[in-house]
C-alpha cells in the first residue's frame, strides 16, 4: 500500500469511497463519518 500521506492515494480513496457510498441501496445517509 502506499503511504498513508500519499495525497493521490487519499483522493483515489475518498474518490472510491464516495462512489460507493452514493450507490447502496438503501442509501448510505445514515453512515458515519469517515
Amino acid at each position: 500500500l502506499p503511504e498513508l500521506s500519499d495525497e493521490g492515494f487519499i483522493d483515489e480513496c475518498l474518490r472510491e469511497h464516495n462512489r460507493a457510498r452514493s450507490s447502496v441501496v438503501p442509501t448510505a445517509s445514515d453512515m458515519l463519518h469517515m
